[in-house]
């Protein structure tokens, strides 16, 4: 996942997420913020909504269950738990 430079999140190391699909609302696992990264990173274009304007951010590892629902490199949504 990422998080955009201009958003202040409190998020640490082995808090609880809930991770859903983009497109199918059914798809959904519990994870668990793995790491997050130290510096800030050019976010990927598949995330912006105008893939030509870059946006940074930091890269935050979620793990989840090996057997998740979700198909290779599908857009997901990644919300901390206590929402």
């Amino acid at each position: 996942a990422y998080l955009q430079e201009k958003f202040i999140v409190n998020i640490k190391q082995g808090d609880s997420v809930s991770v859903s699909s983009l497109f199918f609302h059914d798809k959904m696992v519990k994870g668990t913020v793995a790491s997050i990264g130290q510096r800030i990173v050019e976010i990927p274009e598949k995330f912006r909504k105008i893939p030509e304007v870059k946006i940074y951010g930091i890269e935050v590892f979620i793990s989840i269950p090996q057997n998740n629902p979700f198909y290779q490199k599908e857009i997901t949504r990644v919300k901390p738990l206590n929402e």
